[in-house]
C-alpha cells in the first residue's frame, strides 16, 4: 500500500509540476530582478557576481546580485552595480546605479558564480547563503565549509 501511495504522489507531482516547470531555474543564478544569468537579457553574461556596497572596500551588496561576462580576478576594474538610494524630491527609495570596484573572485558553483577570495568576504557570504534556502545556497555552504575547513 505505501508503495501505491508514493507512486501515485509522484505521478500526481510529475503531472502537475512539469508543465509548468522551468528547469533552467535549477542551471542558473539570478541577478536582483528576478532575470536568469546566460538567459534573455542576460544572454552573453554568464556568472552571478556581488558587487561590493557603495564606499567599501571589504562589504559585499548581498541585496543585488548581478550577471556578468566574467569573474573578476583582481581590483583594478570596475562594474555598473545597485542599491538603495533615496529619491531626494519625493523622499523614497529607489534602485541607484553605481560604478564600483571589483575584488579579486574565483568561479565555483560549477561555473555560475564568482566567489571571493578575501576570507572575510567570503563568510560574509556564506552567513547570508545560510539564511537562503535553496539547493544551490545549500550546495554553495558545503563547498564553502569544506574550502576552508
Amino acid at each position: 500500500v505505501p508503495l501505491v501511495l508514493c507512486t501515485g504522489v509522484v505521478a500526481v507531482l510529475t503531472v502537475v509540476g512539469i508543465p509548468h516547470s522551468d528547469p533552467h531555474r535549477l542551471a542558473h543564478y539570478m541577478d536582483y530582478k528576478g532575470k536568469l544569468c546566460s538567459q534573455g537579457d542576460n544572454l552573453n553574461k554568464t556568472v552571478s557576481f556581488y558587487c561590493l556596497a557603495e564606499g567599501s572596500d571589504d562589504v559585499i551588496n548581498l541585496l543585488y546580485p548581478v550577471c556578468r561576462e566574467s569573474c573578476p580576478n583582481g581590483s583594478d576594474t570596475n562594474y555598473t552595480c545597485k542599491h538603495q538610494g533615496i529619491n531626494p524630491k519625493t523622499n523614497k527609495t529607489k534602485l541607484v546605479k553605481y560604478l564600483m570596484n571589483d575584488y579579486p573572485t574565483f568561479i565555483f558553483s560549477g561555473g555560475l558564480a564568482c566567489a571571493p577570495v578575501a576570507r572575510n568576504m567570503t563568510l560574509e557570504v556564506w552567513k547570508w547563503q545560510r539564511r537562503n534556502d535553496s539547493f544551490k545556497n545549500t550546495l554553495f555552504l558545503y563547498f564553502r565549509m569544506l574550502a576552508f575547513a
